[in-house]
């Protein structure tokens, strides 16, 4: 184009690049789970100082708060300890993306476990500690990067890193959730248009829309959209028998 303005021809030019390619979302598997929370439980930190110890602690439970809630990594990091109602089960999350407030409600077995792992980090700060997940300094929360090299750390620990093409991200956890939890809505026969406005509320997202970005850049969800799916089959019928 350039060529051709330089001869005094009329051409366009568009002002807008091309779009980046976008990553796919890596979706653990059960193993993959099972895996990277086995390598989180049992890693022992080669510096025995306390600071190192306590996180040692701190991020196996971090990590399933993660998943199992479906939080973004800031929102479980910078979690103070009063947000945390450990007695009803229920997180609430203040100013988080866009702004905005809600709150996250728990499994009992999530809930469980948070509890024992407060007296813990209680017992071993020997006071009330302000975060609910402090960093190396007790007064400071986790930083994200810190979460991210500890996420690294556990993940290629494992047998699946090494073949893995698609290297995974604390945010995948979130990802997983979601898909996890359409899965199990779409195998016990509940109607999952009905429960994303639920869900959206649950992730706080802005829009239903968000909520759908994740729905479909699942490819975990393919076995779930073809039970969900009433109408291809009719489209090219199955060809019958003839003796």
């Amino acid at each position: 184009m350039l060529y051709m303005l330089s001869l005094g021809i009329v051409v366009y030019l568009p002002k807008a690049g091309g779009r980046a390619e976008v990553t796919l979302p890596h979706i653990f598997t059960d193993d993959e789970l099972q895996g990277f929370f086995y390598e989180a439980d049992h890693y022992e930190p080669a510096n025995r100082c306390q600071a190192d110890v306590r996180l040692a602690k701190e991020y196996p439970v971090l990590f399933r708060m993660l998943y199992c809630c479906g939080l973004r990594n800031s929102e479980g990091g910078s979690l103070a300890a009063d947000q945390a109602d450990l007695e009803n089960g229920v997180l609430t999350i203040l100013d988080s993306k866009g702004g905005k407030d809600r709150r996250v409600y728990m499994a009992e077995d999530l809930t469980e476990l948070c509890s024992e792992y407060y007296s813990y980090l209680c017992q071993e700060l020997r006071s009330h500690s302000y975060w609910f997940f402090p960093g190396a300094n007790p007064e400071k929360p986790l930083r994200n990067s810190s979460v991210d090299r500890a996420f690294n750390r556990f993940w290629n620990r494992t047998r699946f890193s090494a073949g893995c093409s698609n290297k995974p991200t604390v945010h995948d956890l979130r990802f997983t959730f979601v898909t996890d939890r359409i899965n199990q809505w779409v195998l016990q026969g509940i109607d999952v248009e009905v429960m994303m406005p639920y869900l959206q509320k649950y992730l706080g997202h802005k829009s239903l829309q968000d909520s759908c970005y994740y729905y479909h850049h699942s490819g975990q969800l393919y076995e779930s959209i073809r039970h969900m799916d009433k109408t291809s089959s009719l489209v090219i019928p199955e060809v019958p028998d003839y003796e």
